[in-house]
């Protein structure tokens, strides 16, 4: 697979992106035809993520979606969320997997979201607070 650079730079909110909030590289690896993994590092919420006052825990949806280039088909799509405490303690390294079809001629995008939930249990609804970016992109 051949990156492509131009998209996997997209960001869908112009007041901030995923890598302004989260200051941790996500790594996203293709072991096999149609799996697509995300490797998030171990990391301390409070030393990497950037919260507005009163959080009380992040929720993160990543999804692969894939698609036939010359066709513009789409050929299928894969989501997880995790949800991650904001606070000091260490959340373990994680590879998550997301089977997604993939064959010769497709792009393959992903993208995550990050929603912050205050102690109040209201979603942080300012667009500074909801960051939205493609994080991979290729052209398989």
């Amino acid at each position: 697979a051949n990156p492509i650079p131009f998209v996997g730079d997209f960001d869908f909110n112009d007041s901030t992106s995923v890598a302004e909030r989260w200051k941790l590289p996500l790594a996203v690896t293709q072991p096999s035809a149609n799996l697509m993994e995300v490797y998030i590092p171990a990391f301390i919420p409070s030393a990497v993520i950037t919260a507005p006052a009163y959080t009380d825990r992040i929720e993160c949806v990543i999804t692969v979606a894939s698609c036939r280039l010359v066709t513009a088909e789409a050929m299928g799509s894969a989501t997880v969320t995790i949800s991650i405490p904001y606070n000091n303690v260490l959340v373990e390294a994680q590879n998550l997997s997301l089977p997604v079809p993939v064959e010769p001629g497709c792009v393959v995008i992903t993208v995550a979201s990050i929603s912050y939930w205050l102690n109040d249990q209201q979603k942080d609804l300012r667009p500074a607070f909801l960051p939205s970016s493609v994080i991979d992109a290729r052209y398989c």
